[in-house]
């Protein structure tokens, strides 16, 4: 029997209270001849899914934030920071 250890197939589970999110991605103007893509993060606070937009500027960063497992506050922290 083998067993798959693909890390892009293995879903890695947190402890209660301390996950870190996802990034979903959503494609606007389907109809056009290239489509929009815009990227948000999202999280659960108190059993409900909240989504914050991500700037493409930062989705490099905000992508290894969540593969090195950082908190939600310290991403929404380094969202929301103006540059």
């Amino acid at each position: 029997m083998a067993v798959d250890l693909d890390p892009d197939t293995v879903r890695r589970h947190s402890e209660k209270g301390s996950a870190s999110g996802w990034l979903e991605k959503r494609v606007g103007n389907k109809h056009r001849k290239s489509p929009s893509v815009s990227y948000y993060y999202g999280w659960l606070d108190q059993g409900r899914q909240c989504k914050r937009y991500v700037p493409v500027a930062k989705l490099g960063q905000v992508t290894q934030m969540i593969s090195d497992r950082c908190g939600v506050e310290e991403i929404l922290g380094f969202l929301t920071v103006k540059r």
